[in-house]
């Protein structure tokens, strides 16, 4: 059990609940910082069980819509490349919007941005960004 877990006030076996239930499912995470819904969903029933030891989600269905799920991020040769498979810079977002390489991505949301009134002089970077512009030209 994670320190996280023990320091928020959850047994060994809070915590292996959880996550028994959620490596039943499927796989749980889209990337390392990024859980699925039924990951949240089931960390929601630990918060719920934490106030209310007595609720019976067994007669209750939890569903939740995950935006993400008609969406595809690649795995990038470089990310590819270390795991053994086969990468590419291609997305897709919903059904229509379709594009190739990291140059189309950046284009595709300052477009995004400019539709919600957001212009370029507003987005400020957050962390290291040394390297950005060496990255997006290998690339074009």
């Amino acid at each position: 059990m994670s320190n996280t877990w023990r320091e928020a006030g959850y047994t060994n076996r809070e915590f292996s609940r959880f996550f028994q239930s959620i490596k039943r499912k499927e796989v749980f995470m889209y990337s390392v910082n990024h859980p699925k819904l039924t990951a949240v969903i089931e960390y929601a029933k630990c918060i719920a069980l934490k106030y209310d030891q007595d609720l019976d989600f067994s007669k209750r269905d939890v569903v939740i819509l995950d935006g993400l799920i008609s969406n595809i991020w690649p795995v990038y040769p470089e990310v590819a490349a270390e795991l053994g498979v086969r990468g590419n810079y291609f997305w897709r977002f919903g059904d229509s919007v379709e594009f190739e390489g990291p140059r189309a991505l950046v284009d595709f949301a300052y477009e995004r941005y400019r539709a919600q009134g957001i212009e370029p002089h507003d987005l400020v970077p957050v962390g290291s960004t040394a390297n950005i512009d060496d990255v997006l030209k290998a690339q074009l």
